[in-house]
């Protein structure tokens, strides 16, 4: 069994650049939102977390009968990062013909599912929001991320590097995006815009050494 250190380990990317075009539908009671995340190599990036919250919108609180899947193929979790909404029950069916023992030691749900194969009989159900990191006490390269969130108004980045959804109409809205490369004891970054600005945003996350060798980010706001 390898160290929690080495085990929860993210990985790392040299640059994230978020290029938000959020377009408002005229009259509307809601606003069409379109995010599209690229590396400094201008690549598209999937399953990258994106969470809106509209100002004066209460966010809502966990509830019941929602579900989500977690799967184990060719001793992976696929996908490598799932966004739920706290309250969901998961489920992590093995589809390998091996036996996996799936557990999280994070503070937002600590759970353990010892050897098995197939479907375990009960879901694991999510209650608050946080970054749960998944692991497997088998086998040491396993490592997925699961993302909870209190926020209705939540996607992933497609294989495109782009994720749609639709909020509520606001004066202002909270933008948040995180992927592995920040690290599980980080929420995301997080910028606050207007309604008139949500048609052009640019968020970028740069990683910049420094002579101690720590990871540096750097965030730049630009708007027309």
């Amino acid at each position: 069994m390898c160290s929690k250190s080495e085990r929860f380990k993210p990985y790392k990317l040299s640059s994230l650049f978020l290029v938000a075009a959020l377009m408002l539908t005229e009259g509307a009671l809601a606003a069409e939102a379109r995010v599209q995340i690229v590396n400094d190599q201008q690549e598209a990036m999937d399953n990258v977390v994106v969470i809106i919250e509209p100002e004066g919108h209460a966010l809502a609180a966990a509830s019941t009968g929602m579900t989500a899947q977690v799967d184990q193929v060719d001793r992976q979790f696929v996908p490598h990062v799932q966004l739920v909404q706290a309250g969901t029950e998961v489920s992590f069916p093995n589809f390998d013909d091996i036996r996996h023992h799936v557990y999280s030691f994070s503070d937002a749900k600590r759970f353990e599912l010892p050897l098995y194969k197939g479907t375990p009989s009960d879901p694991v159900l999510f209650e608050q929001p946080g970054i749960v990191i998944l692991a497997c006490n088998i086998h040491d390269w396993m490592l997925g991320y699961l993302y909870v969130t209190d926020s209705p108004w939540h996607a992933l980045t497609d294989q495109t590097g782009v994720a749609t959804l639709t909020v509520p109409e606001a004066s202002h809205y909270l933008v948040r995006v995180w992927h592995p490369s920040l690290g599980a004891d980080n929420a995301g970054i997080e910028e606050q815009v207007s309604a008139d600005q949500l048609n052009n945003i640019t968020l970028s996350l740069a990683d910049q050494s420094t002579s101690g060798g720590r990871r540096q980010l750097r965030r730049s706001t630009r708007y027309p």
